[in-house]
């Protein structure tokens, strides 16, 4: 008998240690990349407008791994701007598919002004910037770095091409994913 009560509490002790393990496991990467001086912006005029980075033409700030964007980061030198987390994901042929976006926050800092999110994504994904009031979101960049985006921007479940470029220029924009 008392070698069952043993078993059974061994057995206990191993389901929970079991249905703890996923969150145990999951991983916490980070995307983009907020640094920097903040000093253009794009879209004047209070135009809505989504921009995204890339390099040699392609997107670099590719989400790694399916799971869910915990908080995102925009580094800014403006204020009182509204601003939204985007997820594009790209269908072919330089289009991509608004997936979903976060609330609409208004930054409130000269700087990092950091959000909380639950986002779910795929890997491939790509973040974005939904900026409706001209804000200054971006700086100078290397050649070869550009900020692409969409004016005017386009509703969720949308697809499409991005019809503007701005050479050398970088969104400063991060967030974290965790998988």
């Amino acid at each position: 008998m008392r070698q069952l009560r043993t078993l059974t509490a061994l057995a206990a002790t191993a389901s929970l240690a079991l249905a703890a393990a996923p969150g145990a496991f999951a991983k916490t990467s980070g995307v983009g990349n907020s640094n920097g001086t903040p000093n253009l912006n794009l879209c004047l005029s209070q135009i809505k407008c989504t921009y995204f980075n890339t390099k040699n033409g392609k997107p670099t700030d590719v989400i790694k791994r399916t799971g869910t964007v915990t908080d995102w980061s925009v580094n800014a030198g403006s204020v009182s701007g509204f601003v939204r987390l985007r997820i594009l994901r790209p269908i072919g042929g330089g289009s991509y598919k608004f997936v979903r976006s976060s609330a609409v926050h208004t930054v409130t800092l000269i700087g990092r002004n950091t959000f909380t999110a639950h986002i779910p994504v795929r890997a491939g994904d790509v973040l974005a910037l939904g900026n409706d009031t001209s804000g200054i979101y971006m700086t100078q960049a290397n050649f070869g770095t550009n900020i692409r985006y969409f004016e005017p921007s386009l509703k969720d479940g949308a697809s499409g091409m991005p019809n503007q470029v701005a050479p050398g220029a970088r969104l400063l924009i991060s967030a974290h994913v965790k998988s």
